[in-house]
């Protein structure tokens, strides 16, 4: 067994198995301890029997050499994962006192929310074009990948932009701020992370079954709310494809139908990006009818130059096996939610 890769809370192992075959696996020192070269290890080998896509790996669940390592423990009380044998202890920006007083409202603060991890990097990107000095915050949801360390794209976001933070909700953890539950996670984002912005979206991983209702992305109808709720400015990302083989999400996805027609339920913005757009168009103006009045639509140009400078930069973007090349409406789509954002922050700081 040796380390091959490391990040803060993270280490990427090659271990050989029992089987005689070699494989990756994920050990998460905030769980199972720091790992070293030669110690024998449990796996968990689920994401490898299933060739699941986000987590073929095995992950550690124990370390048979040295059981004695005591994993990261943080000065806190809460505790996440609860109930699994891997449950660890978080201190949450509720028990650090930045949320007294009058910290109960977002003030219009843009709440981008995302269906899925690969339209915040995009979303992002859109932001970034319009806006360089404004503070992004991101919220990870515990709908997918708990663990907020296991995403490389969310390690090349935070590594990339100043000031930027993750603040892990609800059963998440790992972010730089840990939140109980969404509406104060989205509070930490206003009141102690001081962001103009915020980005909520799962971690990797999430799943679908092809059905109405039986997706993890009804979650993004709920970060609608709660934005709502707070009195932010709630922008729903559309997610669309003209690449994806399934014919249920080509053109605007039947997930983002029942989001915004079922799930959310007051008043929010949304984006649709021009010229790429143009082919869906009755799809766009479907999506109006059922969100009966709720969605405020803006037809938006600039995703295409805003994604030409965000990959400039050496950034990449991809979704389930597809790149930008591959699907430009998806990644337009989500970053002309982003160029929304940035445009209603200009208004609402004119004010």
């Amino acid at each position: 067994m040796s380390i091959t890769d490391e990040a803060p809370g993270l280490q990427i192992v090659q271990c050989s198995v029992e089987d005689a075959t070699d494989a990756e696996a994920v050990a998460y020192t905030a769980l199972v301890g720091t790992v070293r070269r030669f110690d024998r290890l449990l796996l968990n080998t689920t994401a490898v029997d299933l060739s699941l896509g986000s987590g073929g790996r095995h992950f550690v669940v124990a370390n048979l050499t040295r059981p004695e390592v005591e994993p990261e423990v943080p000065l806190g009380h809460v505790v996440k994962a609860r109930y699994t044998p891997l449950q660890c202890v978080v201190k949450t920006a509720e028990e650090s006192g930045g949320l007294t007083g009058n910290t109960d409202f977002l003030s219009g603060m843009p709440v981008v929310c995302c269906e899925l991890l690969s339209q915040s990097i995009a979303a992002v990107a859109g932001f970034r074009y319009r806006n360089r000095g404004g503070r992004i915050a991101v919220v990870v949801t515990d709908e997918a990948a708990l663990p907020v360390v296991l995403s490389d794209d969310l390690r090349r976001l935070r590594a990339c932009i100043p000031g930027l933070g993750i603040i892990s909700s609800g059963q998440a953890f790992g972010g730089d701020y840990e939140a109980v539950n969404l509406y104060s996670a989205l509070l930490t984002a206003k009141h102690v992370l001081k962001a103009s912005v915020v980005f909520v979206t799962p971690g990797p991983g999430t799943v679908g079954t092809g059905t109405r209702w039986g997706f993890g992305g009804v979650a993004q109808g709920q970060a609608l709310n709660a934005a709502c709720a707070l009195r932010g400015t709630p922008i729903g990302v559309v997610r669309a494809s003209n690449a994806d083989p399934r014919p249920r999400h080509q053109g605007i996805s039947h997930h983002t139908q029942t989001v915004f027609s079922r799930v959310a339920l007051g008043r929010f913005q949304a984006a649709w990006p021009l010229p790429s757009g143009e082919e869906y168009q009755d799809d766009w103006n479907d999506l109006f009818e059922m969100s009966d009045g709720r969605m405020t639509g803006h037809r938006v140009v600039g995703s295409a130059d805003a994604l030409d400078e965000w990959e400039s930069e050496g950034h990449r973007l991809h979704s389930m096996g597809r790149n930008r090349r591959d699907d430009p409406l998806f990644f337009e789509a989500a970053a002309a939610a982003g160029i929304l954002a940035a445009t209603l922050l200009e208004r609402l700081e004119e004010l």
